[in-house]
């Protein structure tokens, strides 16, 4: 297959963290050891975009929560110790992507680059 061809099946692909609806749910496993990583990132995240001075920035904050409903780690076998966590998205943005990559790179200035590489380090070394 023509790298063409795969550039244009991928871009067909819908985006799993972009919601058409007014409510998003999102699961997220992370390594139990690296939980207060995961958590650190996405409150960095959540208070950039909070402080900005667009309101579809704000908005994203706003509806933007994390929830840790499993306060011991489960025990997955070949895996270890998993925290789970998931995101509500209430009301969920029709145009902004929860993706944490495009979170981070795709927002304009809104990060600069090495603040951006330090939280997805923090994401990329917590999650399964």
């Amino acid at each position: 297959m023509s790298a063409a061809r795969v550039a244009s099946a991928q871009a067909q692909q819908a985006d799993p963290f972009s919601f058409k609806t007014p409510l998003g749910w999102i699961l997220w496993q992370v390594n139990a050891d690296k939980a207060a990583d995961f958590e650190s990132a996405w409150i960095a995240i959540r208070t950039k975009f909070a402080a900005s001075d667009k309101p579809e920035h704000k908005a994203v904050a706003e509806s933007l929560k994390m929830y840790h409903p499993e306060k011991d780690p489960v025990d997955a076998p070949g895996v270890g110790k998993v925290a789970l966590y998931y995101f509500v998205i209430d009301p969920a943005s029709q145009t902004q992507s929860y993706n944490p990559t495009a979170l981070l790179y795709e927002t304009g200035d809104l990060f600069p680059r090495a603040e951006a590489d330090a939280i997805f380090e923090k994401l990329k070394g917590a999650l399964l």
